[in-house]
C-alpha cells in the first residue's frame, strides 16, 4: 500500500427488523473482534415497514408493477396466520412510532441506524417526500433509549436466537 492506510473493511447485506439474522449474530464475531464495518440494504424491507403493504399489494406500488419485487419480499405462500401475526406486529410498531411522534417509516430507519455494528444503511425512495420522511429519522434516533428498544423487542418477537458455531464449536450470541 504506497500511503500505508488502512484498506476498507465492510459487509454489505440486508438488514431490518424483520431480517436481522446475518447482523446480529451470523456477524457478531468480526464485528466484535476485527470491529468490520457494515453497510446494509432494505432497512423498509421493501416498503412492508413503511405500512403501506399492510391491506395487501396496490397495482400501482412497486411490487405491483413487478412480479420480480413481490417475488423476493411478498411471499404469497405466507400463511394467513403469519399474514396476520405480521401486520398485528406493524400495528404495534406504528403505535411505538406514534408515541415518539414518528411515522412507522422513521422507526424503521432509526431502529437500523441505532445497531452500533451499522455503519452506513442504504435507503431508497421514489419521491422527494419519501426521502425527506427517512431524513426524519435522524432526529429519531437519538431517542430510542433501552426502554424503547426492549418495547420494540416485545412487538417483533423476533430476536435471533444463540446458535452454535461449528468452526470453533462454541456459541454465536446476538449483540444487539
Amino acid at each position: 500500500n504506497k500511503y500505508e492506510l488502512t484498506r476498507p473493511c465492510v459487509e454489505q447485506c440486508q438488514y431490518n427488523m424483520l431480517a436481522r439474522e446475518r447482523i446480529e449474530l451470523e456477524y457478531s464475531k468480526l464485528f466484535k473482534d476485527y470491529k468490520m464495518g457494515s453497510t446494509v440494504y432494505g432497512a423498509f424491507c421493501g416498503g412492508f415497514l413503511s405500512g403501506k403493504y399492510m391491506n395487501g399489494v396496490a397495482e400501482d406500488s412497486r411490487f405491483g408493477k413487478s412480479e420480480v419485487l413481490k417475488a423476493i419480499y411478498y411471499d404469497p405462500y405466507m400463511s394467513e396466520d403469519k399474514k396476520k401475526k405480521t401486520i398485528e406486529t406493524l400495528k404495534s410498531l406504528q403505535e411505538i412510532g406514534a408515541s415518539l411522534n414518528a411515522s412507522l417509516t422513521q422507526l424503521a430507519l432509526a431502529w437500523t441506524l441505532n445497531n452500533p455494528d451499522v455503519s452506513t444503511a442504504i435507503i431508497s425512495f421514489s419521491k422527494m417526500s419519501q426521502f425527506e420522511e427517512n431524513l426524519k429519522a435522524m432526529k429519531l434516533y437519538p431517542k430510542l433509549t433501552h426502554e424503547i428498544e426492549e418495547r420494540i423487542e416485545n412487538a417483533l418477537e423476533n430476536k435471533p436466537k444463540t446458535k452454535i458455531d461449528y468452526k470453533i464449536w462454541a456459541n454465536m450470541l446476538p449483540r444487539r
